[in-house]
């Protein structure tokens, strides 16, 4: 009876958790129809175009990147104003030129907390 008790808990507790996965994954899909939206897509494609707008110096055009090289951006800091990184502007132009697209990005961003 014992090893049945402690069964049915098992059970119980599975299904619960398994309950809660389902959430969460229900959630990050909601997350990602966010990021494949055409606004998020628009987002990049002006990441891309002031890239090549800041590389014409040197000749060289991107037609891509790696999300995660977006990372970077952080990195890259203002000659002007060493607080501001190339984040913020690019954050800041979209906030001028679309600031749906960073209301998008934030909804996103709390969908996955979320999940």
């Amino acid at each position: 009876i014992f090893t049945i008790l402690l069964l049915t808990l098992w059970i119980e507790d599975y299904y619960a958790k398994l309950i809660l996965v389902r959430k969460g994954i229900s959630k990050m899909g909601s997350a990602m129809d966010t990021l494949k939206s055409w606004q998020v897509k628009e987002m990049l494609t002006y990441v891309v175009d002031m890239t090549n707008i800041l590389a014409e110096e040197v000749n060289k055009k991107i037609q891509g990147f790696q999300i995660n090289s977006l990372l970077v951006l952080t990195d890259m800091k203002s000659q002007k104003n060493k607080s501001q990184t190339m984040m913020n502007f690019f954050a800041e132009q979209l906030e001028k030129k679309n600031p749906e697209i960073l209301t998008l990005i934030n909804d996103a961003k709390s969908k996955c907390e979320d999940a």
